[in-house]
């Protein structure tokens, strides 16, 4: 699943490591954990670590994953940012308001 699509939350070990970081868990780990509030999509997470890479974050979060400290899922059309997920311009189209 392309990391830019997923949604991200912490674990009950995450919260524990937000809260009190481990030693040893990098600097931009413990931004991440400190930037997930309940569900929280990649495109949140990325704007919080300023001027980081995509792929450098990208790379944060699958660690934090591989740690057990947070968990990603797909996020669907329910979890649509823009709200562009059920957009169609042909349904639009048929829903002009009649001339005055």
């Amino acid at each position: 699943m392309p990391f830019h699509q997923r949604i991200y939350r912490l674990t009950d070990a995450g919260a524990s490591a937000a809260a009190e970081p481990p030693r040893g868990l990098s600097l931009p780990c413990r931004r991440i954990l400190g930037l997930l509030q309940g569900d929280t999509h990649f495109s949140v997470i990325r704007a919080g670590m300023g001027m980081c890479e995509e792929r450098q974050v990208a790379g944060w979060l699958a660690q934090l994953e591989e740690l057990g400290l947070v968990q990603a899922e797909i996020g669907g059309a329910e979890r649509d940012l823009d709200f562009t997920g059920n957009f169609s311009l042909a349904e639009l189209g048929g829903r002009r308001n009649p001339p005055r």
